[in-house]
């Protein structure tokens, strides 16, 4: 798998870009202080914003040995952050991604997920040369599948009380495709 590091991408209404420390503050406002928006994924909303600025300052170190894949998604018209896609996990071995992605909930039900999804599998599967990409989501959260199943994965399976997410055992529904079935639509 060739090393490209996280390169900034543009969509017809996104940009999609490294994060950088100024974003903290717009990061908290928007999902990572949220119940709301961080209730599937594995961490804690944040309290405060000193934790999310360490967080960010890490981020900025990994970005630059390019092991990194982690976007901020910004509203061109709007000029505002208002969530991160990431490939999670990548495996050199299997040329194999995970995709993950969160967003606040004032921008829920608008399309932005899914033009950030279908621009990062492009990269994923033509810049960094996978040949699998995958995805999960808690069964209680069926937008995020719907999010998969319109970016052409195919449901892979349901896998009972799989993750312990802050306590509780919850069950993932599995989608995945393979590079020659990525439709750039």
């Amino acid at each position: 798998m060739k090393k490209r590091g996280t390169q900034l991408i543009e969509t017809d209404r996104l940009i999609l870009r490294p994060l950088r420390l100024e974003d903290a503050q717009d990061m908290y406002d928007n999902w990572a202080s949220s119940q709301e928006a961080t209730r599937y994924v594995t961490w804690e909303a944040y309290g405060d914003l000193a934790p999310l600025i360490e967080r960010l300052k890490l981020r900025q170190e990994h970005y630059l040995n390019k092991e990194l894949y982690d976007w901020g998604i910004f509203v061109k018209d709007q000029e505002v952050l208002i969530g991160t896609i990431t490939f999670v996990d990548l495996s050199d071995l299997h040329r194999l991604g995970e995709l993950g992605y969160i967003i606040g909930p004032k921008w829920w039900g608008k399309g932005y997920v899914l033009e950030a999804a279908r621009a990062i599998c492009r990269f994923g599967f033509q810049e960094l040369e996978l040949h699998r990409i995958q995805a999960v989501h808690d069964v209680r959260n069926p937008a995020s599948g719907r999010v998969m199943e319109k970016l052409g994965m195919h449901y892979e399976g349901t896998f009972r009380d799989c993750r312990l997410v802050k306590g509780e055992y919850v069950t993932l529904k599995q989608y995945a495709f393979l590079a020659d079935e990525f439709r750039d639509e």
